[in-house]
């Protein structure tokens, strides 16, 4: 992939990236996840598990229609 591997071990043992890991966690906690894979669009609407494209699309689609929420802290709605 490119990645050469002094750099990844070092990023790995180091923690120069755990508070952005911390906040994806926290962030993902306030819209619900609590497991994996789970997608949010728009930052307004979450999919958990593993779905049908049909699902997905139906995601974007509504999310793509819908004007993003002005916060992160914005009620994670299923699309219909």
């Amino acid at each position: 992939m490119g990645v050469p591997k002094d750099e990844t071990r070092r990023m790995l043992s180091g923690g120069a990236y755990a508070d952005a890991v911390q906040t994806d966690f926290e962030e993902g906690r306030r819209f619900g996840a609590t497991g994996v894979p789970f997608f949010v669009f728009n930052r307004a609407y979450g999919v958990s598990g593993a779905q049908s494209s049909d699902t997905y699309l139906s995601a974007l689609r509504t999310a793509h229609a819908d004007p993003a929420p002005e916060t992160a802290d914005a009620w994670v709605r299923a699309p219909s």
